[in-house]
């Protein structure tokens, strides 16, 4: 996709529509650089080497050993070194562990964030939060919860399932 090569096992989840990675990929982007990122159900790290030329330094994580696995061979591969850390854990008690950062990317299942980890976004508050979603009815329970502290900057639609009524999208959420 462009100049990144990914690798990964078919225990491995990718976006499905492979006609319109290299887009997706230019379209999740934080609207400004930052120093510190987390990334939270971030699989292979699809959207993980991309993000590493917005930020100084990059925590990703994600539940999956095999994603785990590959995304340390994808990192290595775009020689992301000391400005990358993966981590093997689930959403909560990463952010929950995690210090400082300015952007959060979200990519979580279809079922959303669970309210821990909605709790742990509204207790540290990064400056943007990048929100992808597979499931426009969790989005919109996130965003419920969300709002209290943040305002949606811009929003996106990318039709990753082609002939059925699931669209993935992206939201920019910004603290106020």
């Amino acid at each position: 996709m462009g100049k990144y090569l990914y690798t990964l096992s078919p225990d491995c989840f990718i976006q499905p529509n492979r006609l319109l990675w290299e887009d997706f990929l230019n379209l999740v982007k934080p609207t400004e650089r930052y120093e510190r990122a987390l990334e939270l159900h971030a699989g292979i790290g699809f959207f993980t080497l991309p993000l590493l030329e917005w930020v100084e330094s990059l925590e990703s994580s994600d539940i999956n050993p095999e994603s785990f696995r590959y995304r340390d061979i994808n990192a290595r591969r775009f020689a992301a070194g000391s400005r990358f850390k993966n981590v093997l854990s689930d959403a909560y008690k990463h952010i929950r562990r995690a210090k400082d950062f300015d952007l959060l990317v979200v990519d979580p299942p279809r079922g959303g964030l669970t309210k821990p980890v909605v709790g742990e976004i509204l207790k540290k508050l990064p400056r943007e939060v990048i929100y992808i979603s597979c499931n426009l009815e969790s989005l919109k329970k996130d965003l419920s919860l969300l709002r209290e502290s943040y305002e949606l900057v811009k929003a996106a639609l990318v039709d990753q399932f082609p002939n059925t009524y699931h669209l993935e999208s992206v939201v920019w959420l910004r603290r106020r």
